[in-house]
């Protein structure tokens, strides 16, 4: 199974999905291609249904344990009428009325609308970024994170609004991509011109050259120390907002338990396709991905070295510090830069 950051047009193309497979993974079957290449749904026809709301305490698959802020939670299933099972499970807090995403379980092996990281590695970032003196965290990050960690800690994030740009698409819904933003926007609230502005911006230094990259980001910031907080998924968020600056694609593994066949199969078909820049992520107990870079060049953009696709990794890149890993998670300080 392959899927590509990219749509018809671009310098890749995305590969179409193999149906039928199922797996189980955490007790709980889930459909790894759904066929959506043969159900077309009419995308009005995909909704979001209340599952579930309550305190923290009430999810405990979400592995929080005990946080300082009483969060009031909430669980949606995002269904299909053609099919029982929901395609994808959405975890959000209300903000002051207003649902924040905290984390998207994708249940099909290509991401449909959205892709996080794990809500609970949050909270110890939360807590490694936090001011000494109670002063706001300048924070720097894809929209959904800085939004999931300005609930944990004092922050002042460049993203405070949901974004619709860049939603991940299945081929047969991308037609209907305005429209689905629009109902996305409805849902969740819809981002200013200025924040979606600032987000390509964001998105497009981070697919510089490291130093030109890296002075990108501090122009963004304003002259000011901040604090940069990047997932192995924002490579992948970064292609399909901005395919023709980063080619991005993934390949998904099933894990049977034999970790070291699994890292034989991982390496075997990285050296029959020719990817020398990659980066692999645990979807669950039983899926493996392995995301790739699709050009030369792709390997020496800022994200690639300052997310694990390249050896080099950041050392030797001026103006950023490894602050913490965290999980899949990578924290950084970014220097105050000339403003």
């Amino acid at each position: 199974m392959t899927a590509v950051a990219t749509t018809p047009g671009h310098r890749a193309r995305r590969a179409h999905p193999l149906t039928g497979l199922v797996l189980v993974a955490g007790g709980v079957s889930l459909l790894v291609w759904l066929g959506l290449s043969i159900l077309e749904p009419p995308p009005e026809q995909y909704h979001y249904q209340l599952e579930k709301q309550g305190p923290l305490s009430e999810f405990p698959e979400l592995e929080l344990g005990e946080l300082d802020q009483p969060l009031q939670l909430s669980r949606y299933r995002i269904e299909l009428p053609q099919v029982a099972q929901p395609v994808a499970t959405a975890y959000l807090a209300d903000n002051g009325g207003e649902p924040v995403l905290l984390q998207w379980y994708n249940r099909l092996a290509e991401p449909v609308l959205y892709q996080t990281g794990p809500f609970s590695s949050l909270s110890a970032i939360a807590e490694a970024i936090r001011q000494p003196g109670g002063e706001a965290t300048p924070l720097f990050g894809w929209w959904d994170v800085t939004r999931a960690l300005s609930l944990l800690c004092d922050c002042r994030p460049l993203f405070s609004k949901h974004h619709s740009e860049g939603l991940m698409l299945p081929p047969p819904w991308q037609p209907h991509r305005e429209q689905i933003k629009q109902s996305e926007a409805d849902f969740w609230g819809a981002s200013d011109a200025t924040e979606q502005r600032e987000l390509v911006e964001f998105a497009s230094a981070l697919a510089l050259p490291p130093e030109e990259g890296i002075a990108a980001l501090q122009a963004l910031a304003g002259g000011q120390e901040t604090v940069l907080v990047l997932n192995i998924n924002d490579a992948y968020k970064l292609g399909t907002l901005l395919p023709e600056q980063l080619g991005i694609g993934f390949r998904e593994f099933v894990d049977t338990g034999d970790m070291h066949g699994v890292i034989q199969r991982v390496k075997s078909w990285l050296k029959s396709e020719n990817h020398v820049h990659y980066a692999v992520s645990r979807q669950d107990d039983q899926r493996v991905r392995v995301y790739y870079l699709t050009g030369k060049e792709d390997g020496e953009r800022l994200i690639s070295r300052l997310l694990p696709f390249n050896k080099k990794s950041h050392i030797g890149i001026q103006g950023i510090e490894l602050l913490m890993k965290q999980g899949e998670y990578w924290v950084y300080t970014l220097s105050a830069g000339k403003g």
